[in-house]
């Protein structure tokens, strides 16, 4: 069972004041705790310490805002306006442009530990908007992945050390500045160095797509008795449905539908020839309702009937 909580259980982020938050949830289902810092007029940094006793669901309500998380423990999925699914996991960083967007995040385990860092105005402007290609789809939808994978060394490095650092001296701020600016630069160029990835529609495939668009392909062949849905997959895998249809014929110059029904002809070719099963059974096995339809895709995709090929079975 996951609860709801609504933005009135907790307090709603400002991003001009720095403060300190530990919030004790309703119904004993855990604390949240969040340190904001203000490290520039445009650049604000999260450490996120939080911990539940059952699976939790908030609204979330943002708008013009790149936001960088750095997953130091646990994971959670973000699902939108657009019905996109991003899924963050441990150890991965997940960059995002949100112009405006409304929907669930969802905590999955007992423990949460992140960095965030939200960067907005002219810095965001000169340092990375002004050096992207294209930045007319970044603008276009309300919720933008720009990037989705293993959090770098580097990266990993400074989080790590923000997260887990005294501020007890005076040099505090200079430190902590220090490092937000080296993840920034860390993370700027991984997102201007991914837009030499694959295009698809224009739509860039990042490392996570490509890893999603593995495993998708991965299940087909596994369950070419009883494929998934499109929208089922999608969920499988979390990508959203155009990036799943035309990215996987990019990766692999074929639908996810072709390639199941070219698995299912190579399979029964196999059994026809192979093993004492009728043509019924065949058709049967790889999911197919009626038998006639199973000898009408076989013959079409192979010019010769599986009667034919039986003839060929081998028998020792």
């Amino acid at each position: 069972m996951s609860y709801h909580i609504t933005t009135k259980d907790i307090n709603d982020i400002n991003f001009e004041q720095n403060y300190n938050n530990h919030i004790i949830l309703p119904k004993n289902l855990g604390r949240f705790n969040i340190k904001d810092s203000k490290i520039t007029d445009d650049i604000f940094l999260f450490k996120m310490d939080h911990h539940f006793n059952d699976k939790i669901e908030f609204d979330y309500d943002v708008k013009n805002i790149f936001h960088i998380n750095i997953i130091i423990e646990g994971d959670y999925e973000l699902k939108g306006t657009d019905k996109n699914l991003v899924k963050g996991t441990k150890g991965n960083t997940i960059t995002s442009f949100i112009n405006q967007d409304k929907g669930l995040h969802k905590k999955r385990d007992n423990s949460f530990k992140s960095i965030g860092i939200v960067v907005k105005g002219d810095f965001l402007n000169k340092h990375l908007f002004s050096k992207l290609e294209d930045t007319k789809n970044i603008k276009k939808y309300a919720f933008n992945t720009l990037k989705n994978e293993t959090t770098n060394i580097k990266t990993q490095i400074c989080a790590n050390e923000l997260f887990y650092m005294q501020e007890n001296n005076t040099l505090s701020d200079i430190y902590k500045e220090s490092r937000v600016l080296d993840i920034l630069y860390n993370e700027f160029n991984d997102i201007l160095n991914n837009q030499k990835k694959p295009v698809v529609n224009n739509i860039k495939l990042d490392e996570y797509d490509l890893q999603a668009l593995k495993k998708a392909k991965e299940i087909l062949i596994n369950n070419i008795q009883n494929p998934p849905s499109i929208k089922e997959l999608s969920k499988l895998v979390c990508l959203n449905e155009f990036k799943l249809k035309k990215g996987f014929k990019e990766k692999y110059h074929i639908t996810p539908y072709k390639l199941v029904e070219q698995s299912r002809m190579e399979k029964a070719k196999y059994l026809l020839e192979n093993k004492d099963m009728n043509i019924n059974e065949v058709a049967e096995f790889l999911g197919y309702k009626y038998q006639s339809n199973f000898s009408l895709v076989f013959k079409q995709y192979f010019k010769v009937s599986p009667k034919e090929i039986m003839k060929s079975r081998k028998y020792y």
